[in-house]
C-alpha cells in the first residue's frame, strides 16, 4: 500500500506540474472503471459463446484464457456469477485438470 501512496502522489505532483486540473470520481465507479479498462485494454477478455468450461478469449490475439482457481471471480462463477468480461494480468502458462 506504501508504493501505491508514492505513485499516487508522483502522478499527483507530475500533474499539477503540467497544469493539469485534479478533480475526484466521487464515488462514480463507472467512470473509475473505464478508467482501468482504458489503461489494460491489451489484458481484457471476452466470455466465449456458449462456452461451457469458462473459457475467456483475449480481445487482441483471440488467445484462450481462464479464470483461476485462485481467483475471487472463480469462486464467484461457483456461485452463478459469470462475468461476460474481464481483465487479466498477463498470462501464465499452466496446465488445466478439469475433472
Amino acid at each position: 500500500m506504501k508504493k501505491v501512496i508514492e505513485i499516487r502522489e508522483q502522478l499527483r505532483r507530475t500533474a499539477l506540474r503540467l497544469g493539469i486540473v485534479l478533480r475526484s470520481c466521487e464515488g462514480d465507479i463507472l467512470a473509475v472503471r473505464k478508467a482501468v479498462t482504458a489503461g489494460f485494454f491489451a489484458n481484457a477478455s471476452r466470455l466465449e459463446a456458449f462456452s461451457h468450461n469458462g473459457m475467456y478469449k483475449t480481445i487482441r490475439g483471440s488467445q484462450e484464457v481462464y479464470i483461476h482457481p485462485s481467483s475471487v471471480l472463480f469462486s464467484e462463477s461457483k456461485m452463478g456469477y459469470i462475468p461476460l468480461s474481464c481483465l487479466n494480468r498477463p498470462a501464465i502458462h499452466e496446465e488445466r485438470h478439469d475433472h
